[in-house]
């Protein structure tokens, strides 16, 4: 009999359970009646839509510089407008 599926939060609160257990995956797998290849499956999923979150898109100002040859001129640096 197939069980229904589990929420993300029942998958972390597993996964916690896990780590907390000190045993192996395989092993709490089976105790859990969870078959051990949607174990990892999930939990790569989990884990890899918990990395997204944390990218910002960054915005970056392009620096120009214009130099003069003369010799006894200055170099002008100019950041932004």
């Amino acid at each position: 009999m197939r069980r229904s599926q589990r929420s993300q939060q029942e998958w972390q609160a597993l996964f916690e359970q896990h780590e907390q257990s000190g045993l192996t995956a395989v092993a709490f797998c089976r105790q859990q009646n969870i078959n051990i290849q949607t174990f990892y499956a999930r939990r790569s999923h989990i884990q890899l839509q918990c990395s997204r979150g944390g990218f910002v898109k960054v915005q970056r100002d392009i620096t120009t510089f214009e130099q003069h040859h003369h010799h006894d001129a200055l170099m002008t640096l100019r950041h932004g407008q």
